[in-house]
This record gives C-alpha cells, structure tokens and sequence, in this order.
C-alpha cells in the first residue's frame, strides 16, 4: 500500500515534460482524478453497507428486546395469578373476541373483575401488538383501555396438557434477517 501511495505522490508532485513549464500535464490530472473518484466511490460503498448493516442490527435487536418483553409480561401476569381457577384461555370467535385471549379473574371467585391479555392485528397485515384490558370482555371492536404490551408480528397461548395445568406462550417478531421466536411454558398452582 505505501508503495501505491508513493507512486500517486511522485506523479502529483513531479513536474511537467516540458522543463520550462511549472505545474501538472493533463494525463497526470486525469490519473490523480481517476483515482481519486475511485478511492472516494470505494469510501462511500464501503459507508453505505457498514450502516445498512447496523440498522438491521438495531432492528433485530429491537424486535428481540420486544419479544422477551410480551413473553416476561405474560410469565410475570401468570405466575403473580397461577391458581387453575383465575386463569382462562378464551377462544376466538373473529368477530367479536380477540385472537388468543389470556383472561386473568382479579377479584378470584369469579367477581367479574377481569383482564385480558391478547393479540390485535396489524392495519393491513402488518405487525400487531400484545395488549392488557381491564374489561368485561376482549371485544376487538372495542379498541378503549387496551394498553400495549409490545409490538409484536404474531402471538399464541395454548394450554399444554388435559389437565390446563401448564400454558405455552408462544412470540413472533419479524426481523429484517428472518423471524425470532421465543417460546415459553409456565405450570399454574393447583
């Protein structure tokens, strides 16, 4: 490399054929200027990828920090409420339910005070959310109260055995290399 740089060094500063004449000859200006848009071409590639790469990196570590987010806050809800009798998967009607629906009785004994952790669609198909709601019931065309939880592309609860005593939660988020998942199981008290 030190002998490219020399040789670039030695054509700028070298002087003209003619000995009279101070200065540059046009073919030495047209080399010193081919290399220099070269070499600024080379710089600005070389920029462009290097920051295309550590945004997909803050992207991918974004929707990483989003999914342990949903997965903590539902294992955090379910472990703080783990008694079988407060805990309820809700299924899907698509009209009026939410999709994979978390239902946590509060006041216990079934007093109707209730909150629902679930999944909202994104606008187009785009990603969704995991969001809380204090309410009577999960009613997607009811968006007032729901909290956000995370932004997330795809959720699933799931009661593991007959016996519904272990739930699977189940967390996508799309990245730009792919989709990660993260996926947990929490055993309810008896």
């Amino acid at each position: 490399m030190g002998i490219f740089v020399n040789k670039i060094r030695h054509i700028l500063l070298r002087k003209s054929i003619t000995a009279d004449e101070p200065g540059f000859s046009v073919v030495e200006l047209l080399i010193a200027l081919t290399l220099m848009a070269f070499l600024a071409t080379s710089l600005l590639t070389i920029i462009t990828t290097g920051s295309g790469a550590f945004q997909r990196a803050l992207d991918e570590k974004a929707a990483q920090g989003e999914a342990r987010i949903a997965v903590s806050y539902i294992t955090v809800k379910l472990r703080q409420n783990s008694s079988r009798e407060r805990i309820s998967l809700i299924p899907s009607d698509s009209v009026t339910n939410a999709r994979n629906v978390l239902q946590i009785d509060k006041g216990g004994a079934g007093r109707g005070e209730n909150y629902f952790i679930y999944f909202e669609e994104g606008a187009g198909g785009g990603a969704g959310r995991l969001v809380e709601k204090n309410a009577a019931s999960p009613r997607v065309d009811d968006p007032a109260g729901a909290i956000k939880i995370a932004d997330i592309a795809d959720f699933d609860i799931s009661y593991a055995n007959e016996e519904q005593t272990v739930i699977n939660i189940h967390v996508c988020c799309d990245t730009p290399s792919g989709r990660i998942t993260r996926d947990v199981s929490v055993t309810l008290r008896a």
